[in-house]
């Protein structure tokens, strides 16, 4: 589970998924080149899921987060 341990050193998750799968896509270095091979989009589509509901999980969104913060200072 290495990927887990990786989404706790990233920011909160923002609500927009394909901006995420977007953002996953370049972290893990997977250039349009490479999402032509079946093989690397298996393992974007296997493993980006997991990773963004763990983020949404233990992070949760980001503009969720934001919205909390400024209810509370109202």
């Amino acid at each position: 589970m290495q990927d887990i341990e990786e989404a706790k050193l990233l920011p909160p998750p923002t609500g927009d998924q394909m901006a995420e799968l977007k953002e996953y896509q370049k972290r893990m270095g997977y250039d349009e080149s490479k999402m032509k091979s079946i093989k690397y989009k298996i393992r974007v589509y296997d493993e980006f899921p997991k990773e963004y509901e763990y983020r949404k999980k233990h992070c949760g969104v980001r503009e969720n987060i934001q919205k909390k913060q400024r209810d509370r200072e109202r």
